[in-house]
């Protein structure tokens, strides 16, 4: 709900609103595993292969049997005395239960002091209450509850100033919010054993009930020039101060188990954590500009772009003394899109550029024992990344009569690799490549003619 007035002071011309708003969201896991099995064993020959692939891995590995889901589940529906049955409901480690209230209410104010500048300013209170269930691994329920509440005072003020008709320059200072997702929250817990009891090899996932809402003052300056033809240029410096900014960080635990199922052991361990403050700076551009100017069937191209570049330090990261860059945030990341629109035509190629970034803070012992120690920003037991990556995608359309328009696009026509790497490129824990992928189509809007 939201309330505005006009007025004047004196000969400027302002507007006053004032609103508010409830929310009430209720977000759960309940989902369970249900595991199978058979006394004896099935061979998988006696299902038909349902998939095939004859250059499977460029024939360097044979493809096994490839029973269709439903024809095992039709069989073990059959035959349920041949199976014994472990079910996870209402016991599974990833399960929570998350309640989470906003009230929120706001007042703001718009001023024109002269025709070229604007002044607006407001302020934000937020109220949160929350409460949640998580998975006890004394009771092996969902029956660890946590309670809290917090309020937060947001204020904001931007000043708009009219360089000519067509520049604007605009500061603006704005403080925020960015509450932890509720599966962070709520101590959902996986593991893995693929190790012995003593090495590093095992790792478990968990959640943090203790994780505090992340909050920004922010800073930005930005530059806004208007072509005459259709477009625009702007070009623009930001900071931010984060303050109990939300990361991911790796650490050793012994003598710990994670989970009533799980083997008591020494594990590798991530966790979302407050990782004290941070701060973020840097500069962004973008240009969009269609060429009408252009004779006959040319005056369709156009071209949309963006450039970023920014700096950030991390912190009072736990067990560490050096200051990180934040978690996936990438010193440099560029958007290029060629467009064209002419008629019944429509096409579009974007590339789309970001430098590898920081996936999560890492710990770990290089010797194989059960000692934290901080990796660095380089090494094979460094700090975990992205590997860079640029896609290249495209999508044309065709407008037909009577609503009809034939579309086809084209997604990661490079093949570019997705994958993760510790501390430098070469020590490579991951990297996957998916192939492009190509689709089309007919879509249809009724009343169009």
């Amino acid at each position: 709900m939201s309330v505005g007035m006009r007025y004047h002071l004196g000969s400027h011309a302002a507007t006053f609103e004032f609103g508010g708003k409830f929310r009430n969201a209720h977000k759960f896991d309940n989902t369970y595993t249900v595991q199978l099995t058979p006394t004896p064993a099935i061979s998988l020959s006696q299902f038909p292969s349902r998939l095939t692939n004859n250059d499977y891995y460029n024939g360097d590995y044979p493809a096994g049997p490839n029973p269709h889901y439903q024809d095992v589940i039709a069989y073990a529906n059959a035959n349920m005395g041949q199976f014994t049955t472990q079910s996870t409901q209402h016991a599974d480690p990833a399960n929570y239960d998350l309640v989470e209230k906003v009230s929120a209410g706001y007042i703001m104010n718009t001023i024109d002091l002269t025709s070229r500048l604007r002044i607006v300013a407001g302020l934000r209170i937020e109220g949160t209450q929350l409460s949640t269930l998580s998975f006890d691994t004394t009771t092996n329920l969902l029956a660890d509850p946590a309670n809290g509440s917090y309020v937060s005072v947001l204020p904001s003020a931007a000043i708009r100033y009219g360089l000519t008709t067509n520049d604007d320059l605009r500061l603006v200072y704005s403080r925020g919010i960015s509450r932890p997702d509720p599966q962070d929250i709520a101590q959902a817990v996986t593991f893995t054993t693929t190790g012995s009891p003593g090495s590093l090899k095992n790792t478990a996932t968990l959640g943090n009930p203790d994780l505090k809402a992340e909050s920004a003052d922010n800073i930005d300056l930005l530059y806004e020039h208007y072509f005459t033809s259709f477009g625009k240029f702007s070009a623009g410096y930001f900071y931010k101060n984060l303050t109990d900014p939300i990361v991911t960080e790796g650490f050793i635990k012994t003598n710990f188990q994670p989970s009533p199922v799980a083997p008591l052991g020494t594990y590798s361990v991530t966790q979302p954590i407050n990782a004290g403050s941070a701060w973020l700076t840097g500069f962004e551009a973008a240009y969009l500009q269609h060429f009408s100017t252009l004779p006959g069937m040319l005056r369709g191209l156009g071209v949309s772009a963006n450039y970023g570049y920014t700096a950030s330090r991390a912190s009072g990261l736990p067990g560490r003394s050096d200051h990180p860059r934040l978690l996936r945030n990438a010193p440099n990341t560029w958007n290029l899109s060629p467009t064209y629109d002419f008629g019944r035509v429509s096409a579009r190629v974007g590339l789309s550029y970001n430098q590898a970034n920081i996936y999560a803070y890492n710990y770990q012992d290089g010797s194989g024992g059960s000692t934290p120690t901080p990796g660095g920003l380089k090494g094979p037991f460094s700090d975990i990344y992205f590997y860079s990556h640029l896609q290249v995608d495209a999508q044309v359309s065709y407008r037909l009569s009577h609503g009809l328009t034939l579309v086809a696009y084209a997604l990661n026509m490079n093949n570019e690799v997705f994958g993760f790497y510790q501390g430098s490129p070469e020590y490579m824990i991951q990297r996957e490549f998916y192939k492009p992928s190509y689709a089309g189509g007919v879509r249809w809007s009724p009343g169009e003619k």
